[in-house]
């Protein structure tokens, strides 16, 4: 079901994506995407919580009797079954946690997302149309925030598959919602109201959902303010992942932002474009590895080392495989597809597509490696992403005024290959021992020779 859902989005690409490029000016386009761009930063706000939150329910849900550093799988204490007085402080600490980032996360867009967007809003025909879509993702934001609560909730109780179905019906619903607007010639901010609606729609569905899983408990879970125990070992994971977030995702998405300040707005709407479009991608790909991460912590809870090993290797491969072909046959196909439907922003140029795939491609190879090093419990984020990512603030600053919008890409991929990749990888070998050229023959070998192939034509025939 996971497929289904990251299928379903990408329906939006073919079904709704044709119609808002013909239908609505450049103008109107770039700030769609930077709506869309300015909702994505909640993770930022969120601070890592999600991921860590995920990872100590599924420990509570293996049994673990306490959270603690899983470094030692040998030294870890299993009661065999569900720790339910532990899940249940986990669950309270969250909600208190959740509400407070709600707060602040409504203050941050209502003052911070203002001043930002007040410059693109102020080129289009009708400004006035801009500012209340803006009005309706601050007003929406508040509640849809909850989403990260309760989807890790669902992850960290292994019920990915049940949520995925739920989420692929509202993903469906949302798209001939948009569809229809568009299609009856609705204004852009009647397409952010109809997108809203069904986020908001979709946190109401992910709540029930999360009150009739793992024997309908979480409703009666008692809200008693915040485990102090808990906090303490979910803000030392939390804070690090919080960190590491926002020197990576929160970077790229902030190029544009930026980029909307200064660029001229075809080339702003054409960035935002394609930028969105590597984002689709990379998200669809990494389906097959990260779903299986709550079973992999339960694994690691139970000291199950290499039956883990096994799942991750078939899961990285395919997702780096999912990751190459879809960057390739969009990079083929994209610039005849934007044409025929008179398309009234451009692609970017094919080599910066390529250097974009290879940015994002180093990207995926550190991430997943991270990620496989952090179900020990062990965060590095605030390292790994903090490092790289001011390796590419650095790199940006110095090459934008030389390269223009090439020095986004450029510079992600100079952090990566000069620290992220090898500096996660290396943490990630040292915790489950493997051979590297074995290991990576079988995972990111054939998407590695599919993108330098792809790459070669593109600098070839261009």
């Amino acid at each position: 079901m996971t497929w289904a859902s990251h299928l379903s989005r990408s329906l939006s690409l073919l079904i709704v994506l044709p119609l808002i490029l013909h239908n609505f000016s450049a103008e109107e386009i770039s700030l769609w995407y930077l709506l869309s761009t300015v909702v994505a930063l909640q993770s930022l706000v969120d601070m890592g919580f999600a991921p860590t939150f995920a990872r100590s329910i599924a420990y509570a849900v293996g049994g673990a009797s306490k959270l603690e550093d899983f470094s030692n799988s040998s030294h870890i204490e299993s009661l065999g079954s569900t720790n339910w007085a532990l899940l249940e402080r986990i669950c309270s600490t969250m909600k208190v946690i959740y509400f407070r980032l709600g707060l602040m996360y409504s203050i941050a867009l209502t003052m911070i997302g203002t001043a930002f967007l007040y410059h693109p809003i102020s080129l289009l025909q009708n400004p006035s149309e801009g500012w209340t879509a803006w009005a309706i993702v601050i007003a929406s934001s508040a509640i849809t925030f909850w989403n990260a609560a309760y989807t890790s909730y669902l992850q960290g109780v292994n019920e990915i598959s049940r949520f995925r179905r739920w989420e692929t019906l509202v993903i469906l619903l949302s798209i001939f919602s948009n569809f229809s607007v568009l299609l009856f010639n609705g204004n852009l901010w009647m397409l952010v109201l109809s997108s809203q609606v069904w986020s908001l729609v979709g946190t109401w569905v992910y709540y029930r959902l999360c009150c009739d899983v793992l024997d309908k408990r979480f409703q009666s879970f008692e809200t008693k303010g915040i485990d102090k125990p808990v906090f303490e070992v979910v803000w030392r994971g939390a804070w690090r992942s919080g960190v590491g977030m926002a020197m990576s995702q929160g970077v790229v998405q902030l190029t544009g932002i930026f980029y909307a300040q200064v660029g001229n707005v075809k080339e702003v709407a054409s960035y935002l474009f394609s930028l969105r479009f590597a984002q689709t991608i990379t998200y669809f790909s990494q389906a097959p590895f990260y779903t299986k991460l709550p079973i992999l912590a339960s694994m690691r809870s139970g000291g199950k080392i290499m039956e883990l090993l096994q799942i991750a290797r078939r899961g990285m491969s395919l997702s780096y495989i999912v990751y190459a072909l879809g960057f390739c046959i969009t990079g083929l196909t994209v610039y005849p597809a934007l044409s025929m439907i008179q398309s009234n922003v451009e692609f970017v140029q094919p080599d910066f597509w390529s250097l974009l795939a290879w940015a994002f491609f180093t990207e995926r190879f550190g991430a997943m490696h991270l990620q496989l090093y952090t179900i020990s419990n062990n965060v590095i984020w605030h390292i790994a992403n903090g490092i790289s990512g001011l390796l590419n603030i650095g790199f940006m600053i110095v090459l934008f005024q030389y390269a223009g919008v090439y020095a986004f890409p450029l510079s992600m991929l100079l952090s990566n290959l000069l620290f992220y990749s090898w500096y996660t990888a290396r943490f990630s070998y040292k915790e489950y021992p493997r051979n590297f050229f074995s290991f990576e023959r079988e995972t990111s070998a054939i998407a590695f020779a599919v993108l330098s192939v792809y790459t070669l034509y593109v600098f070839v025939k261009y």
